[in-house]
């Protein structure tokens, strides 16, 4: 086997045993908890890059895009009773960048993580000075 394959297993058992010191509660409410703050996130942040007179991009989510919004107009003929008008051509394009999701999951996943981790921490230490004073 290569150096390279040994390595990665490696770094996959020190991860694995990393993530067997928690609870699976632990980890659950965490993943909860990252979904929820990254669809919090998505519908209630956006910014708007107006790139010409005619078309603007709108990024929906926080710290990376999650959803990109493409609107263009333009001037286009229209057909009425017989005789063609100028009419404004309004289109929308919607994008799902899939390396956003995973970032802003990812940034959302570890400090909830690490929120739920102080919360159980703080929960044991008040469990085992309650019982401690009862002896």
């Amino acid at each position: 086997m290569s150096s390279c394959a040994i390595s990665l297993r490696k770094f996959g058992g020190k991860i694995a045993d990393f993530i067997s010191r928690f609870s699976t509660i632990e980890l659950v409410i965490s993943v909860i908890v990252a979904a929820f703050l990254t669809f919090i996130s998505t519908i209630s942040y956006s910014t708007t890059s107006v790139l010409s007179p005619d078309v603007a991009i709108v990024h929906y989510g926080f710290p990376l895009p999650l959803l990109e919004k493409i609107i263009s107009k333009k001037v286009t003929e229209f057909p009425l009773r017989y005789k063609i008008v100028p009419a404004l051509s309004i289109s929308e394009d919607l994008n799902f960048l899939f390396e956003g999701a995973l970032l802003d999951f990812g940034f959302f996943f570890v400090i909830s993580f690490l929120i739920v981790r102080v919360a159980y921490s703080i929960r044991d230490e008040v469990k085992y000075r309650k019982y401690c004073k009862l002896s």
